[in-house]
């Protein structure tokens, strides 16, 4: 290239730089040996032109936000799916580790089945160096404390005197100064601290930011094991001055223990243990941590074995063994676990895992809003589906009694 042609074609790209970012004329005319511009062309953009540009941009950041929440979305299921894993991965490894071969030592619930610093699954977990459940919360849930929190800040001091279950805990050790180490359901009673500031205080630094709490709800079989019934198919209530409810440890055997779950004819792959908690209809009246006042709270525990028609747990006016045709049939084949505790808030879908270890999400078939286990259609539901069988042909447990094998069949 002669050093004219070089010249040439150096203006050349100085003046397309100049039409690109300063809208000057543009090259429209070359000729031999010398460079012609057009000094007729306008600069800038029509109107038309800017809207146009303005109405592609649009387009285009629209098609961009869906795909956004959709990676986040799915980074929350993620996050939720992996930290049920890393929690039934404890309790499966608990079961070795017990005498009794017990998958928790109960249910997360101060009232119902004692210290929670002590007692149920979360201070399980904590206990095996499994990690905090309440930092390990399942983000897409809105609700963000467990419902014991609800005893814990503002049951009064009278109410903790319960001879059922261990509501103080044991007795706290002291350091050099004499001051109690942890403890902080026994120094409640003990100290007789109703709620308030020194209560919330106490509760907030003791257990909350200790990690005593979960967004995750516990499953019926997890935490009660089985009912026990009496000659004529009732619940057989071990102490008359505790509760006769079949949530109560009152009424039942006990956490899972790993004979039981064996003897599932269904495997273990189909025994939940824990799932997505339902935000029940109460909020929190004390600011716990980053938690303000009217934080949603989520359910603890499933409701247990019920009544496909009324959703209520059976009771027998009858008396003697010569009924018991009638009442095995009725636990058997008319009653289900009711899994509403469980919420589909993963675009619809609820994850749980289950007592080998794997986690599995199901769907809200009807969108509904709430996950049937085979109940009848009323103000609860749409319609009859048992939305627990559908995903992947699982068989999620529905039946009353694990280790009776006839009626699992039954079932």
């Amino acid at each position: 290239m002669t050093v004219h042609g070089l010249e040439v074609l150096i203006t050349i790209l100085k003046i397309y730089g100049q039409s690109i970012f300063s809208l000057e004329p543009r090259v429209n005319q070359l000729s031999t040996g010398r460079l012609t511009v057009s000094r007729g062309l306008r600069n800038g953009f029509t109107l038309i032109e800017l809207l146009v540009v303005i109405a592609i941009i649009g387009i285009l950041v629209g098609l961009l936000f869906p795909v956004i929440g959709m990676a986040r979305s799915r980074a929350r299921d993620t996050q939720c799916k992996n930290n049920l894993r890393q929690f039934g991965a404890v309790l499966m490894a608990r079961v070795s580790s017990e005498p009794g071969g017990s998958f928790c030592s109960g249910n997360f619930n101060w009232r119902t089945d004692g210290a929670v610093t002590e007692i149920g699954w979360v201070a399980d977990v904590i206990e095996q160096n499994g990690g905090k459940p309440g930092e390990l919360l399942c983000p897409s849930n809105l609700g963000r404390l467990s419902e014991t929190y609800i005893d814990l800040l503002a049951l009064p001091v009278s109410g903790v005197e319960n001879s059922c279950v261990s509501m103080s805990g044991r007795e706290p050790k002291l350091d050099p100064s004499g001051q109690a180490i942890g403890a902080p359901c026994y120094r409640i009673q003990n100290e007789s601290i109703e709620p308030g500031e020194a209560r919330r205080s106490l509760v907030e630094e003791k257990i909350y930011n200790q990690g005593y709490n979960t967004n995750y709800a516990a499953s019926w079989y997890l935490v009660r094991g089985e009912p026990v019934l009496d000659m004529t198919g009732n619940l057989k209530v071990k102490d008359t001055d505790c509760s006769d409810s079949i949530l109560s440890l009152n009424t039942t055997t006990g956490p899972l223990t790993q004979r039981q779950a064996d003897a599932y004819k269904g495997g273990l792959a189909n025994i939940p243990l824990l799932g997505d908690g339902a935000i029940i209809a109460a909020t929190s009246t004390y600011e716990i941590g980053s938690n303000p006042i009217g934080t949603l709270i989520v359910a603890g525990m499933t409701e247990g074995p019920a009544s496909r028609a009324t959703m209520q747990a059976p009771s027998f006016s009858g008396t003697g063994q010569e009924e018991r045709a009638f009442w095995w049939d009725f636990w058997a084949r008319q009653t289900v676990q009711n899994y509403t505790s469980f919420a589909p808030i993963h675009s619809n879908m609820t994850n749980i895992v289950f007592a080998d270890g794997s986690v599995m999400g199901f769907k809200d078939v009807n969108r509904d809003g709430s996950m049937n286990s085979g109940f009848h259609a009323g103000s609860k539901f749409t319609d009859n589906t048992n939305e627990f069988q559908i995903e992947e042909k699982r068989s999620v447990a529905t039946v009353y009694k694990l280790s009776d094998t006839t009626a699992v069949k039954a079932n």
